[in-house]
């Protein structure tokens, strides 16, 4: 019996996962064709994909629910699930960073190796429907009734959570977007909490806000052009064993510095081999961000 539900459960993950899509799709038009143009779909076929595409991930949603059609629905997951990640792995390996909206504007974000785990774990679960359907075919007709309603209910509490918090993540990136446009030459005030920020970092990959505060550490985030007077003249300020060294008590501060360009090869290097953490030498990282988002943050 506990294969059963097992087998009931995967149809419904997979099921909430499809009709994620569908929803995030249709709910967010411009977005979704935004996003399969810089996925290279022609532009005279971004409409009609547009619409075509979460139709039939719709279609595999439902089909997932009925014994009669899961097979065949979760052989049919697994065909848009490995076309977008073979074209995932091309992007990633031409260096190209497109955002992807397969679950809408709530949850658009620059394509990665993330993704392509993510994907890899759908496909899996795709195939474990698959058999499971082929297998146990009067799955869930033979479950009892309380068992087969009180999963589903899980899941669908468990969809709309996911799509809530995608929301709500949304709302707040809209509402930095905001806050950073009205922003002048001041910046932020005095107490502000950091606005989410994601930027190319010079030695290759992206930095964000969440993987800086990730570890635990303190954070600090210096806003300079890599060429500029203050950029030397806080180097000379924060050498290690003096007051103005980057100093927290039973901890170190990660240290990243924010910049319009790429730092020229000899300022990196006197920031390099400045000391900021508390009992070691540590290489700051720089970000790489406009001039423009430079002075409003």
């Amino acid at each position: 019996m506990l294969i059963e539900y097992g087998v009931w459960g995967s149809r419904l993950v997979l099921a909430g996962a499809f009709g994620l899509l569908t929803w995030g799709k249709l709910a967010d038009g411009p977005a979704t064709r935004k996003a399969l143009l810089d996925f290279g779909i022609g532009i005279r076929w971004v409409p009609a994909v547009a619409i075509g595409l979460p139709a039939a991930e719709g279609l595999v949603a439902a089909g997932l629910l009925l014994p009669w059609t899961a097979a065949v629905a979760g052989a049919a997951s697994a065909l848009p699930l490995a076309a977008f990640t073979a074209v995932i792995a091309r992007l990633l390996l031409r260096g190209e960073h497109p955002h992807c909206s397969c679950f809408g504007a709530a949850t658009s974000a620059p394509i990665g190796p993330a993704m392509l785990v993510r994907n890899g774990l759908l496909l899996a679960l795709a195939g474990l429907v698959t058999v499971g359907a082929l297998r146990y075919p009067r799955v869930p007709a033979d479950l009892p009734v309380e068992v087969g309603v009180g999963l589903a209910l899980i899941v669908t509490l468990a969809v709309v959570l996911i799509w809530t918090l995608g929301q709500v993540r949304a709302l707040r990136r809209r509402v930095d977007e905001q806050a950073l446009s009205t922003l002048g030459a001041e910046g932020l005030p005095v107490g502000a909490v950091a606005p989410e920020f994601e930027l190319p970092a010079a030695e290759g990959g992206r930095i964000d806000l969440v993987s800086l505060l990730a570890p635990g550490k303190g954070v600090l985030l210096v806003f300079v052009h890599p060429g500029a007077r203050c950029a030397r003249r806080w180097h000379a300020s924060c050498p290690d064993g003096r007051r103005g060294c980057v100093r927290r008590r039973r901890s170190c501060w990660s240290v990243t510095a924010i910049s319009p360009s790429t730092p020229r090869g000899a300022v990196r290097k006197k920031w390099a081999i400045s000391r900021f953490s508390c009992n070691r030498a540590t290489r700051p990282r720089f970000a790489i961000g406009s001039g423009e988002r430079r002075r409003r943050y």
